[in-house]
This record gives C-alpha cells, structure tokens and sequence, in this order.
C-alpha cells in the first residue's frame, strides 16, 4: 500500500472538496436534463447521503440513482480512485462500500464524463472477476496535521471500458 500526501493551506479541505464536488454535480445535473431525464437533487437528504446518492434521474422507462464525482486527475492519470475507507483512524466505510446508485459519473473535465454501472463493478471487484490496479493510503494535510487519511482503490478506466461496463462520454 502506497502512501500518498498532499497538504492544503488555503482552504478548509472538507469545504473545498465540498465545492468542487457541487461544481461536478450541476454539470452532470445539467447534462442529464440536456439527454431528457427529469432529474430531482438528492443530494442534501440524509437518507439519500446515507446511500451516496446524489440524483435521482427519470426517463419515460426508467429510474437512475446517479452518484457524482468530480476527478480531474482522472484525465491524466487514467485512473478512477475509489474510497474504500472514509477515516483511518476510524475505520468508516467510504463511499464505494456505502453507495447504492445505479451509475457513478465521473467528472474528468468540464466536458468530459466517464459513466461506469457501478452495482456491475462492484460485483466484479468482489468476486475477483476485475482486481484494483492498486490501493493505496491517501494524506490530506492542513497546515501542520493531517486532516483525513483514507484509503482507496485505483482501478484503470481503460479496464474498465474494456469489461464493458463504463463509457466515456464528450460533451
């Protein structure tokens, strides 16, 4: 397991990944009432929060539970990070244990999106059939503690694409 740092001065770490956070969520939202979903924000009820689900989205035949988040290190490095624990020290679950949406959406860039059916993936991560490329421990640090310390799964999303269970999207 790798241990990766990144330190944080001018801001709040939970307050800026706040909002970058909703920066991604109105992009997708925008873009899912562009494609014709009705689409209903989830995101501030504590039932919802509990099951990482951002929005609920509608179609003429069907209903979405969409998770969002906004990775634009996903661009470069060809990876998408998931949470597996929230808090370290803790031991909470992060969001790839808890969410029960239908599709994570994966904000790359502005116009950008990678979609992955996510109760598909998490499947294949449990019974073996797809393995994360790595996993390692993440350091986030304000001033001179760290804030949070986590540890995610790295997975590449070519793999991803390749298993047939993510598209990439360009808007």
């Amino acid at each position: 397991v790798k241990t990766l740092s990144r330190r944080y001065d001018s801001m709040n770490l939970f307050q800026q990944q706040l909002k970058e956070g909703k920066t991604g969520e109105e992009l997708v939202y925008n873009w899912l009432t562009s494609r014709g979903y009705h689409v209903y924000d989830v995101s501030d009820d504590a039932d919802w929060q509990a099951k990482d689900v951002d929005f609920l989205a509608f179609s003429t035949d069907d209903v979405l539970k969409i998770e969002v988040k906004k990775d634009n290190n996903a661009n470069w490095s060809g990876n998408v990070i998931c949470e597996l624990i929230s808090n370290m020290k803790t031991g909470k679950d992060g969001w790839w244990l808890t969410c029960k949406a239908d599709r994570l959406i994966v904000v790359m860039a502005p116009t950008k999106y990678l979609v992955i059916d996510l109760p598909t993936m998490q499947h294949l991560i449990d019974t073996g059939e797809l393995v994360w490329d790595s996993i390692r421990d993440l350091k986030f640090q304000e001033s001179s503690h760290y804030y949070k310390d986590s540890r995610c799964g790295l997975i590449k999303i070519s793999k991803l694409i390749s298993a047939g269970i993510a598209e990439i999207y360009l808007i």
